[in-house]
């Protein structure tokens, strides 16, 4: 809120596609806004939800506050998953060891990226199982907020997969068992299938007819029929480094200590041994039904693409995708305190004092008790945390606050809402990107900027979100979309666009930190009255043009 949104993926993507949706109106057309053609068939809730807040206040002012409003509802249905026997407060705090991981706390807070929206829905619809079992109405919520997780992060297929086929065998089994006639049962199977889709079928069916695959960053194999992707193929899974032990102690362990910080064997353990334990000896079907899905999340995280990022043989950038295993970790951490055999131990002191411990180990990794302010912060953050939820544990499932403290607490938090909010709204666009190397895009308005593989480009929409920015590229079959090939053709695009202004980058260079610029920098640098305005080490380049771009000349 002070400098604007910075983090690389909010750049690159996640508010591009938000601010095309609030400028175009149109959310299901493919949107090529990069050289990597995946981000393009992607679900879109996440951005969706960005867009609306663009429309409405005509800024981004609201983008940074998602993320941390979304960990409240993460938090929320923690507490939620273990409230029928009193173990809401350690279940919250076995959830909230999870999203503080450092890759998290680094990424999240203040940015538009996606993962803790996408999780915090999934455990929504976990909580709402739990607590409403199969009665109707929380069976379609709960069906909705798995679908809305799924519509806003593939990773999360897993999970929302293993909870569907859960759900659809407990309506099977209790059909059986005489308790609910087999017609309902179908009926309520069908109605979470329906809600599920209602989440994140749009996105899916898109692409199925935009490219002929579902999935199209990754290519689909059934038998003799064979999908191929969209050009842009994501990186290996983790499964096809599992016996490579020199991997394991180069790569692998230390991005798990860097990610998840150093207690991570202790989370991971813990994490997995939670959703066993509530698969084999869950107090009722919904607690088994989110063991099997936690279980099966973990698992999926081993095979799911991109997870092992990085060029063949050497996963470099591991430790940015650690954070798919979240979902399963989180849920089965929640879950962990619900094992009958340690529910005497999780009312007490002691867990409490070990699960605010790890959580302690987990914020310190990420680096943030360097500043003292934020040091006594955390500190307060995490004293207040450990003694409400002892406070909860001591006072069981019967404990109910006032109403007067409800409506106290309700009052404080709305003025403080209120007060700061419209001090944020005031001072935000003062200082949204006003320093640093993107500060020469506060005065564009109304400007055609065209790039061609830059893949920080939010900025360039202007702070009033005016701005034309199109990607420069060429469409493939089965929706691929790359770099337009020789100067002829790219001056001729940058005609078509009328651009006023040109960024380019390489991909790869921009990968590694370090490069050359692209061929397209010296075509662009060539043209009449082209002007270098900004050089990254990287290798962008972006350039004004004083006049017209021409469509030949090329030598």
């Amino acid at each position: 809120w002070r400098e604007g949104m910075l983090g690389a993926d909010t750049l690159g993507y996640h508010m591009p596609l938000a601010a095309r949706f609030a400028q175009d109106g149109r959310v299901f057309d493919p949107l090529f806004i990069n050289a990597d053609s995946t981000v393009t068939w992607l679900p879109h809730n996440n951005e969706l939800l960005h867009a609306t807040g663009l429309v409405l206040m005509r800024s981004d002012v609201l983008s940074p506050l998602v993320p941390v409003a979304f960990l409240l509802l993460a938090l929320l249905a923690a507490w939620t998953i273990g409230r029928p026997w009193g173990l809401g407060a350690p279940a919250m705090l076995g959830a909230a060891i999870v999203f503080a991981w450092p890759g998290l706390a680094h990424s999240q807070p203040g940015s538009a990226d996606s993962d803790v929206v996408a999780y915090a829905l999934l455990l929504a619809g976990v909580a709402l199982l739990v607590c409403g079992g199969l009665a109707r109405r929380p069976l379609l919520v709960a069906g909705l907020g798995a679908g809305l997780a799924l519509g806003t992060k593939p990773t999360v297929l897993g999970a929302a997969g293993a909870l569907t086929l859960a759900v659809w065998a407990w309506l099977a089994l209790d059909a059986r068992a005489g308790r609910r006639p087999s017609r309902e049962a179908w009926c309520s199977a069908a109605a979470w299938a329906a809600m599920l889709a209602v989440g994140c079928a749009p996105w899916y069916l898109r692409n199925l007819v935009a490219t002929g695959n579902p999935l199209p960053w990754v290519g689909l194999r059934l038998g003799p029929v064979s999908i191929p992707d969209a050009g842009n193929a994501v990186g290996d899974s983790i499964s096809r480094y599992l016996t490579d032990t020199g991997l394991w102690s180069d790569v692998f362990a230390p991005g798990l200590r860097r990610a998840m910080g150093t207690a991570w064997p202790v989370i991971v353990v813990l994490g997995v041994a939670g959703a066993i334990a509530a698969l084999v000896r869950g107090r009722v079907p919904a607690v088994r039904a989110a063991g099997f899905a936690a279980l099966l999340a973990c698992a999926f995280y081993l095979v799911t693409p991109n997870s092992a990022a990085g060029p063949p043989g050497f996963p470099v950038f591991f430790e940015n995708a650690v954070r798919y295993a979240m979902p399963g970790l989180a849920l089965g951490l929640a879950l962990l305190p619900l094992w009958p055999r340690l529910e005497r131990a999780a009312r007490s002191w002691w867990w409490v004092a070990g699960a605010g411990a790890v959580l302690l180990l987990t914020i310190r990794a990420a680096g943030f008790d360097t500043f003292e302010r934020v040091r006594l912060l955390v500190l307060l953050a995490l004293a207040g945390m450990v003694l409400a939820a002892w406070l909860l544990a001591r006072r069981g499932a019967g404990h109910r606050p006032s109403r007067l403290a409800l409506g106290a607490a309700a009052g404080a938090g709305l003025a403080v809402v209120a007060g700061g909010g419209w001090a944020v709204a005031e001072r935000y666009q003062d200082g949204r990107y006003a320093m640093g190397q993107y500060a020469f895009t506060r005065a564009l308005h109304h400007a055609r900027v065209a790039t061609g593989g830059f893949y920080e480009a939010y900025p360039f929409y202007g702070a009033d979100l005016s701005n034309h920015v199109r990607e420069i590229g060429r469409g493939g079959g089965h929706g691929a979309f790359g770099p337009v090939s020789g100067c002829p053709a790219w001056r001729a695009a940058l005609a078509r666009e009328g651009a006023g202004w040109v960024a380019v980058a390489s991909r790869r260079a921009r990968l590694f930190g370090r490069g050359a610029p692209p061929p397209s920098a010296g075509w662009t640098a060539s043209l009449p009255g082209a002007v270098l305005v900004l050089r990254q080490a990287s290798g962008g380049r972006v350039y004004r043009l004083s006049s017209a771009p021409i469509g030949g000349g090329c030598r």
